[in-house]
């Protein structure tokens, strides 16, 4: 008998890592799990990494950090974006906050799985419970958008 059993986080990760590709609609995206906060660089993509447990916080955290980062590369367009951005702490910031609104919103409305997800933006904290439905309450469209999965380098 074989004691080479599977550690249950392994499928969990090619799930996500399946998901994520397909979302952004990139299949060139790398895809690492660790400790560090979820980021993006390049098409380089980092998540947290669940414990062996697969705990419900910790997979719903690492979910929807992916998503999260799969929907901002498949809806969000760089070069107007920074076009866009005002100067300013303050102002920057809610430029900020309403993209990510924005590009989650898109998601949550296209892919009802995506919607029942908690999506934190990369690198923050889970958004509370209650602060959750700022995607409902923005409009989905603010400015001209295109499609910008192909602005990631290949």
């Amino acid at each position: 008998m074989s004691n080479n059993k599977e550690n249950p986080v392994e499928p969990f990760k090619r799930a996500v890592t399946q998901a994520l590709r397909s979302i952004a609609g990139r299949d060139d995206l790398t895809v690492n799990f660790g400790t560090e906060p979820a980021s993006l660089r390049g098409t380089t993509v980092r998540l947290p990494l669940p414990s062996r447990e697969l705990q419900a916080e910790e997979v719903a955290q690492c979910r929807g950090s992916a998503d999260s980062i799969a929907l901002r590369i498949a809806h969000h367009d760089l070069g107007t974006h920074t076009q866009l951005m005002p100067e300013g702490g303050t102002a920057k910031a809610v430029f900020e906050a309403a993209e990510t609104a924005r590009v989650e919103a898109l998601g949550a409305n296209a892919m009802k799985g995506v919607a029942n997800h908690d999506l934190p933006a990369p690198g923050a904290s889970p958004v509370p419970r209650g602060m959750q439905t700022t995607h409902k309450t923005l409009p989905t469209r603010t400015r001209p958008v295109a499609s910008p999965a192909h602005q990631l380098p290949r």
